[in-house]
């Protein structure tokens, strides 16, 4: 049965994309078949598996059109995003059941997967709600520093509001912490804001070190386990990508 995962935060740099990369390409390393979504018009996803001039991407998909699904590597799979995709949503805004186009887009190919994962632009928006609607479960990446977590609650009564009307089957999967440095003081200021607002039980128990050998991987166009399998950052996505396997069961 597949797993459907958006992954959002609505800040930037929160290693939202990042965490799309490295966990789908776990998940295909231990053999699940992965379907990556490329939902931001920005096309990070995309540029990162070095895909370009692509015709037909998600923004044919939301127009409903025929659209690509490109293969990554064995298992791994990509809805493309490109510069079309921007001000998508003006052009679904009046259609009715607007919040549904994605989910009945995959309802039609969601068989031939493990992992669905969609990682969704940073800002509220119907192409965001879409995401959520088509979704299982949701993965909030925060960075490791007080301004990050200050938007928690806002996203999990979102994500509320979303289950209460859209979609009742939908859950938080986990909050994950990303760019966590221990040596330093904000660090542990970031664990007292987390036990001080009795959030603890909905982080994952795997976190994501600052680590340079994520940022060189994104510099080469790689995940983290090509680029340095021995890293702390591919220690770190394996963790969490073991984490969620067990969660997904």
């Amino acid at each position: 049965m597949v797993n459907i995962i958006s992954i959002m935060n609505q800040k930037g740099g929160v290693a939202k994309t990042t965490t799309s990369i490295n966990l789908g390409s776990f998940l295909a390393m231990e053999n699940k078949k992965v379907l990556l979504i490329d939902a931001d018009a920005q096309g990070s996803l995309t540029k990162s598996f070095q895909i370009e001039n692509t015709t037909q991407s998600i923004n044919e998909l939301f127009l409903n059109e025929k659209f690509d699904i490109i293969s990554i590597s064995e298992n791994l799979d990509i809805i493309a995003s490109d510069q079309k995709f921007i001000g998508c949503e003006s052009r679904i805004i009046n259609n009715l059941g607007r919040e549904n186009i994605l989910k009945k887009a995959l309802n039609k190919i969601k068989g031939d997967y493990d992992y669905i994962i969609i990682d969704c632009p940073s800002n509220v928006s119907y192409i965001t709600i879409n995401a959520l609607v088509s979704s299982d479960s949701v993965i909030i990446p925060v960075g490791a520093n007080i301004m990050s977590l200050e938007g928690i609650d806002l996203m999990i009564n979102f994500l509320t509001e979303i289950r209460d009307n859209l979609n009742d089957n939908l859950k938080l999967l986990g909050v994950l912490l990303t760019c966590l440095n221990p040596r330093l003081n904000s660090s542990k200021e970031v664990q007292d804001k987390i036990d001080e607002n009795d959030w603890r039980g909905s982080f994952f128990k795997s976190v994501i070190r600052d680590n340079t050998a994520i940022t060189n991987s994104q510099l080469r166009r790689q995940n983290i386990f090509e680029y340095d399998s021995k890293s702390n950052g591919a220690e770190d996505y394996k963790n969490l990508g073991e984490e969620i396997l067990t969660l997904t069961k």
